[in-house]
């Protein structure tokens, strides 16, 4: 990957947490960094192959069924992410 897709890739699971505490998806994808709602939703697509919304209610509708999903892939990258992005501390 080039550093610019790293960096969307990032940014949109940033965004993913952001939307998974609660945020709407415009605030979401604001606070990761996207400036433009529209590439927003075409780098969320590319990624996930969804949109938002239907990443959303997948996540809403598995978690009522069996608990919250772990998606490993997602906890590696948050975990490398610096400072407050990550889910834990770097030591």
């Amino acid at each position: 990957k080039s550093p610019r897709e790293w960096l969307t890739e990032v940014r949109v699971w940033t965004a993913v947490r952001g939307m998974r505490q609660g945020n709407p998806v415009k605030v979401a994808a604001a606070e990761a960094g996207f400036s433009e709602q529209s590439h927003f939703y075409r780098s969320f697509k590319k990624l996930h192959g969804s949109t938002p919304g239907q990443f959303l209610a997948r996540i809403r509708q598995s978690e009522s069924k069996v608990g919250p999903p772990i998606c490993e892939e997602a906890i590696r990258v948050l975990n490398r992410l610096p400072g407050s992005l990550g889910t834990r501390p770097r030591t």
